[in-house]
């Protein structure tokens, strides 16, 4: 039955024009052999065909596979694979992980990544880069290039639903490694509560485009503006809360470099964040760009570190900081990204 599906999709045009054509010529036949009557109805099924293989066609024209993967820092495999049953649940994706377990080279558990170390304390850079190393390598090698492999024809290509659950430097990290190379639905869940949508980015171009809400930003110091002249050091404070305030001295090297902070003082709604990142895209952009380095210090939800990470996936410079004894330490450079871009 699949196989006829997607015969029907891959020669509809043909088979159409063919069924039309082959009645036509019957029902001529027919006419010249004077049984008109019979000449109708053969007319009349033939519309019927055509009617039918353009309908079955319609409906089964490709559509992508829908992937849900979950990052976690979950020590234990059995309550990360319950965290992971539980987004399958609440997305609706129960049939997409059935068909991938049950015919792809990509089992059930594999859409599960977590990370074999904690580096949530490690002062260790070295830590940071294995950690985020191997959360692109199982995402790229072990799922993504086994399932492009794979993919049937009657497939137009992978959506991944992604629950980036772990610590935001690598969140960050993550979404600059895909950049915008595949198509990503990010999530968010509270502590309690189930996980909602909160950016589409199927087509990921949409995070450089105009926002359709802008959302306000304070600049903290308001005064200052990017160099004319390439400057040394920026440190980038991004800042999403309604309990955090900036703290541009929370940095080693804030006596040497040039330290912004972008400040957005309420809460984050349970809706579409695309206009948030969208609008700091373009705050933050002239900034990076006048500065040879830029450290980024973030306190926002971990999918909206992912988006932006994609967003700025190009900027070899950028190094992402953590914090750590009561200041933010750099622990993830994407410079050694751009050296052999994962997703290729």
């Amino acid at each position: 039955m699949q196989k006829l599906k997607l015969l029907l999709v891959e020669w509809e045009l043909l088979i159409t024009i063919g069924t039309f054509g082959l009645a036509q010529m019957i029902a001529d036949l027919s006419v010249d052999m004077g049984r008109s009557e019979f000449a109708a109805v053969i007319r009349f099924v033939g519309i019927i065909i055509v009617i039918g293989v353009l309908i079955l066609g319609f409906w089964q024209r490709p559509s992508p596979l829908r992937v849900p993967l979950l990052f976690v820092e979950e020590d234990n495999s059995e309550l990360a694979h319950t965290k992971f049953e539980r987004l399958v649940e609440s997305l609706r994706l129960e049939k997409s992980v059935k068909v991938i377990d049950a015919h792809a080279p990509v089992h059930r558990q594999e859409l599960v990544i977590r990370l074999d170390t904690a580096v949530r304390y490690s002062s260790k850079k070295t830590d940071w880069q294995e950690a985020l190393k191997q959360l692109i390598h199982e995402w790229d090698k072990e799922v993504d290039a086994r399932l492009q492999r794979w993919l049937p024809a009657h497939y137009s290509g992978i959506i991944y639903h992604i629950r980036p659950n772990i610590v935001l430097p690598l969140a960050f990290g993550l979404g600059a490694a895909v950049g915008l190379r595949r198509s990503v639905i990010l999530y968010h869940q509270a502590a309690e509560g189930a996980p909602y949508q909160v950016m589409d980015l199927t087509h990921p171009r949409v995070l450089f485009e105009e926002p359709k809400q802008p959302i306000d930003f304070e600049q903290q110091p308001p005064d200052i503006r990017p160099p004319a002249d390439k400057g040394d050091h920026l440190i980038l404070h991004w800042i999403f809360s309604d309990r955090h305030q900036p703290d541009l001295n929370a940095h080693p090297d804030y006596s040497t470099a040039t330290s912004v902070a972008f400040y957005h003082s309420s809460a984050l709604p349970q809706d579409d964040w695309l206009s948030y990142v969208q609008t700091l895209y373009r705050w933050a952009k002239p900034w990076v760009n006048a500065f040879k380095q830029v450290d980024i210090c973030l306190i926002c939800p971990d999918a909206l570190a992912f988006a932006l990470g994609m967003a700025f996936s190009r900027s070899a410079h950028l190094r992402v900081c953590h914090w750590m004894g009561a200041q933010y330490m750099p622990v993830v450079n994407l410079s050694w990204i751009e050296r052999r871009l994962p997703f290729d």
